[in-house]
């Protein structure tokens, strides 16, 4: 039986330029699996971003109150 490794990605965040490992095509061991964002936070990223973002932006974006919150 053939080993078949799985290639992870360098990528750069577009949000603070951190250079990061991306696990996207192994999303168990992709440290952004652990992040939980409002669908309100994922769709401005979306909106503002074309690639994936660093854990640290992630994290920081799922702990921004929400415009409005208090």
């Amino acid at each position: 039986m053939a080993e078949c490794w799985i290639k992870h990605e360098v990528k750069t965040c577009p949000r603070c330029g951190r250079v990061f490992e991306c696990k996207l095509n192994n999303p168990v061991h992709c440290e952004c699996a652990q992040v939980h964002l409002s669908e309100e936070t994922l769709l401005r990223i979306q909106e503002q971003y074309r690639d994936c973002l660093c854990l640290s932006c992630l994290t920081a974006l799922a702990n921004e109150t929400p415009v409005g919150a208090t």
